[in-house]
């Protein structure tokens, strides 16, 4: 998933940092957007998802769970921005792109 929106996003001019784990932003610098997967490496996403929300952070929430799921509605409630369910075209990632403004 990681290569799949860092081609997709570099091909457009934008400048992809990705990370493994939520762990892994810790002191991290500030992202204009934010894409996370809502189960990696079997860390909690909610603690990252509210801190990068409380920064002004656009969080979109990417996940292969359908959008009823407890899981999901935690997140949204935690602050995330959008929800891109898997699998999604390239298509719709940058029309969401572009509507969350440039990175």
């Amino acid at each position: 998933m990681r290569n799949y929106l860092e081609l997709a996003l570099t091909a457009r001019g934008y400048r992809v940092v990705t990370e493994a784990a939520p762990s892994a932003w810790t002191g991290a610098p500030t992202p204009a957007i934010a894409f996370i997967d809502l189960v990696t490496n079997g860390e909690p996403a909610r603690p990252l998802i509210s801190r990068l929300t409380a920064e002004g952070v656009p969080v979109v929430l990417m996940t292969g769970l359908s959008p009823e799921s407890p899981v999901v509605g935690a997140c949204i409630a935690a602050g995330g921005s959008r929800l891109l369910t898997k699998p999604f075209s390239l298509g719709s990632l940058r029309t969401l792109v572009d509507e969350l403004g440039p990175l």
